[in-house]
C-alpha cells in the first residue's frame, strides 16, 4: 500500500470510530409509570404517568446515560426542568437525587403494563444515591452546583409527598462523608438537568446493567430504567457515511493526480 492509500485508509478508520465514539450514550425514555398511589387528600387525575393537577409542567421525557471510564453522566430532559428553572421559592417541588443500582435493574411487573405495580417495597433496592447540593439561593433555583454520592445504607430514603410509594428523597446520616463528588447543571432553555458522578467507589463492574431512578421531591413523574454497557453503538446514518465516502473519493483523486 502506498503512502497516499495508507493515509486514506487511516482517515476512513479514524472517521468511523469518531462517529461511533460520539454516539455511545444510551437513551432511556420515560416508559415507567410505577405504583400510582397518591396522598389520600388528592385526586390522582387521569394520567397514570404524570400527576400534574394544576398543569404546572412536571413531565420528564427521558434521560441520556453515558459512562466514560468511571464517570457517569446523566442528562435528564422534560418540561419539568424548564418549570423548575423559572420558579420561585416553594412554588415548585425541587429536583430529587439520582438513585443507582449497581447489580442490574429488577422492577416488579413488565414493560407492557409500564411496571404499574412497582414501588419502593417490592421493586429494585437502590444501593446508592447521588444528591444535588445547594439547589436554592435567595429564594430562587441555582443553575448548577455539586453532587455527592452516598451508600443508601448510610442514610434514609423517603417517599414523594404526592406519589407516596416511590423513592423521591435521600437524607445522609449526620457527618457522613460522601463517597465521591461531581456536579449538576440546570439549563432551563433546553429543559435539561445534567448530573455527573464518579462511580469508582461503588464497586460497579462495568459489565452488569446499571439501574437508574429519578424523580422530583413530590414524585409527580418518575423515570426508571437501565443502562446496559453491552448496548451496541448506533450505526452511522447513511447521510454521514455518504459524506465520508465523498471525502475519501476526493482524497483518492488528489492522490492520483500527484502520482502522475
Amino acid at each position: 500500500m502506498n503512502k497516499h492509500a495508507y493515509s486514506i485508509a487511516l482517515f476512513a478508520a479514524s472517521a468511523f470510530f469518531l462517529v461511533a465514539a460520539n454516539a455511545q450514550a444510551v437513551y432511556i425514555p420515560d416508559n415507567y409509570h410505577g405504583d400510582g398511589t397518591v396522598a389520600q387528600d388528592l385526586s390522582p387525575g387521569t394520567n397514570p404517568d404524570v400527576y400534574d393537577l394544576d398543569n404546572q409542567g412536571y413531565d420528564v421525557a427521558g434521560m441520556d446515560v453515558k459512562v466514560e471510564g468511571s464517570k457517569l453522566t446523566v442528562v435528564l430532559n422534560g418540561n419539568y426542568f424548564k418549570t423548575w428553572g423559572n420558579s420561585s421559592e416553594n412554588e415548585i417541588f425541587q429536583p430529587g437525587p439520582l438513585f443507582l443500582s449497581t447489580d442490574g435493574w429488577n422492577p416488579t411487573g413488565t414493560a407492557t403494563d409500564f411496571y404499574a405495580s412497582d414501588n419502593k417495597n417490592n421493586g429494585e433496592k437502590w444501593e446508592y444515591a447521588v444528591t444535588l447540593n445547594n439547589l436554592m439561593s435567595n429564594g430562587a433555583p441555582e443553575m448548577g452546583g455539586t453532587t455527592s454520592l452516598y451508600s443508601t445504607t448510610d442514610g434514609t430514603i423517603t417517599s414523594g409527598s404526592l406519589r407516596t410509594m416511590q423513592e423521591a428523597w435521600f437524607t445522609p446520616e449526620n457527618k457522613e462523608d460522601a463517597l465521591a463528588t461531581g456536579s449538576w447543571l440546570l439549563d432551563p432553555s433546553q429543559s435539561t438537568l445534567t448530573i455527573t458522578i464518579d462511580l469508582s467507589k461503588t464497586g460497579w463492574d462495568g459489565i452488569q446493567d446499571l439501574g437508574l431512578h429519578w424523580t422530583m421531591a413530590c414524585g409527580n413523574d418518575v423515570i426508571e430504567g437501565a443502562y446496559s454497557p453491552t448496548t451496541p453503538a448506533p450505526v452511522p446514518e447513511p447521510a454521514t457515511v455518504l459524506l465520508f465516502g465523498a471525502g475519501l473519493i476526493g482524497l483518492a483523486g488528489c492522490a492520483r493526480r500527484r502520482n502522475r
